[in-house]
This record gives structure tokens, sequence and C-alpha cells, in this order.
């Protein structure tokens, strides 16, 4: 078995050879590229045989690496030459040094030319903690902020870092500009939610680039699941001095846990202006009956013409906004 197995490996590695033997690629080291960056690229295939041949088709194993206006079954004569123009992006390559495949299929040929495209992709920006940040915890309605704290590695950069492009369309993001007493100029990126969020898996990007100097991608993921709570009313009128109403809240999914027959906080935000919010200081869960309500009375005690929120948290996670 193992007679074989060598045969086979050494008559892949004579077809290889003489596969390798008919056409030869120039250019084919791209050098050092920047990351997040699109770049057109021309090599050149030569046919290195005494033959003519005919190119029928050229493509990448890699999405990185797109072929260019290839025109298939292209006749090259001995010694003679045809570009190969490819699109890279480095977006899609790991930072550090790599080796991608580009197939070429020659007529009368079994098996395509196998050609290296080598380079290495260096970053311009350093970012802390990561430029991936995966979040837990998040509901529909919870309200969250990610850092990313972007430092320049090269001294050419030109302009200010800005939001280029975010997707999707429920993350907002803000760029602030800071001096850092030992590393010098630093940029910190804050991303955050647009509520309410889907429920599901959230992919956030949000691209940013700094003029005439480099691009650069930050990544927020995250498993977004609905609240734990749900309100009846999201929006209440109280017209005039005296005025009550009832704001009902009701859990999405009771715990099953014995322990979480345990008194639970309720937070509420800061006490507004001519309102009276009387609620539990805290609630317990009823897993018997499997219910369990939420009651906050809302009174006005003075006259105001300004709209107000309150804002109710649960375990620091907000869990409903009250519009009045």
């Amino acid at each position: 078995m193992s007679r074989i197995f060598l045969f086979i490996s050494l008559f892949l590695l004579q077809v290889q050879g003489i596969l390798a033997s008919t056409l030869l690629l120039e250019g084919g080291n791209l050098g050092k590229l920047p990351e997040h960056t699109r770049r057109q690229v021309t090599l050149t295939l030569k046919n290195v045989s005494e033959e003519t041949v005919v190119l029928e088709e050229v493509r990448s194993t890699c999405g990185c690496m797109t072929i260019v206006d290839w025109e298939p079954y292209q006749k090259v004569l001995p010694g003679g030459q045809v570009p190969l123009k490819l699109l890279v992006d480095t977006g899609r390559i790991a930072p550090g040094a790599f080796a991608k495949s580009i197939y070429v299929s020659v007529r009368e040929q079994t098996h395509p030319v196998v050609m290296i495209v080598q380079g290495e992709v260096f970053t311009r920006f350093s970012v802390t903690p990561s430029s991936e940040a995966r979040l837990t915890n998040v509901t529909e309605i919870s309200q969250w902020t990610q850092s990313f704290v972007v430092r320049p590695l090269r001294k050419e950069a030109r302009g200010e870092l800005e939001v280029r492009k975010i997707t999707p369309n429920c993350l907002q993001a803000n760029v602030r500009k800071e001096m850092d007493s030992s590393d010098g100029e630093c940029y910190v990126v804050t991303v955050s939610p647009v509520l309410p969020l889907k429920s599901g898996m959230l992919d956030g990007r949000v691209e940013l680039e700094m003029p005439g100097y480099a691009a650069l991608a930050l990544a927020v993921t995250a498993s977004v699941a609905e609240p734990r709570f749900r309100m009846k009313e999201t929006e209440v009128h109280l017209d005039g001095i005296g005025a009550v109403a009832e704001v009902t809240l009701e859990p999405v999914e009771l715990p099953r846990r014995r322990h979480a027959t345990k008194p639970t906080q309720m937070e509420l935000g800061a006490a507004l202006p001519g309102l009276r919010v009387t609620a539990p200081q805290e609630i317990r869960w009823n897993l018997k009956a499997q219910e369990q309500t939420l009651r906050l009375t809302l009174e006005r005690i003075a006259d105001s013409t300004q709209p107000t929120t309150i804002t109710i948290k649960y375990h620091e996670t907000l869990i409903a906004e009250v519009k009045i």
C-alpha cells in the first residue's frame, strides 16, 4: 500500500513539473501591501515551451483576488506572453505573509497550471484591544457602547480618521481624537446601537479611512436576544396636575431556577421634574403561577411642557423606556 502511495505522489509531482514548465508567471511577488486596500496589479504569463499553447481559463482560489478583463482561449506563441490583471483586496487577507494560487487551464492538458502569487500585508494602525469585538448579554433594547483605540503607526498620515461606511444601519459610530502622553496621537472610535435591534445574529462592520493614508475596518458581533420584559404601554399622557397613569411590564420568559425567587432589584432613571414615579423596590418571581408583572404609577405634580422619558433597568441592562 505504501508503495502505491509513493508511486502516485511521484507521478503527481512529475506532472506538476511538466505543467509548470509550460508557463512562467512574472511579477508574482507583489511585495508589501497595506491592509484594507483594493489594488489592481498586472502580471505576465509567458509561454516557456516550444509549442503554441491556448489559455482557456484563469481562476483564483481566493475571494481576495479577482481576475479582471480576461479573454478566454488566447493563443500564446513560444516565447510569447499575455497580461494577467488581478484586483487584490487586502481587506480579505490576514496581516503577514501570504501565498495564493492562480489556476490556468491550458488546452490539451488534463491538469491546470498552478501559479503562486505572494506578498505581505502590513498594517498601518494598531487597534486596542482588538479590531474585532464580540459582545455578550445583548437584547433588542439594551443600550451598549463598544470602544476602540486606534493609533496610526507611520508618520506619513495626513488628515483625520473618518467613518466611511457602517453596516448594518442599526449601528452608529463616532470618532474622537485624543492625545496620549506616551504614544502621542490616537483616536477613540465608539460604536453603539440604534434601538431597537432585531433578535438574531448581529454582524456589524465599521469602515474608516484617513485621507491619503490608509483604510481600516472594525467588526462588532453579537447574538441579540429578545428582552426579558415587554411593555404594554410605551407612551402615556398626563394632562394637568394630578393626572395619574399606570405602566405595566411583563416578563417574556420566567427564570426556571429556584434561586430566581429571590428579590431582584429594579433601577429607575433619574428623577424627573414635575413627575412622581411610584414603583416597588423589588420584584419577586412567582414560578408556581408562571406570572409576574411590574407596575409603575406616574403622577403629574407640576406643570411641564418638556417631553420626558423614564428609563428602567434590570441588572444594569435597559429593559424599557416610557415616553411622557
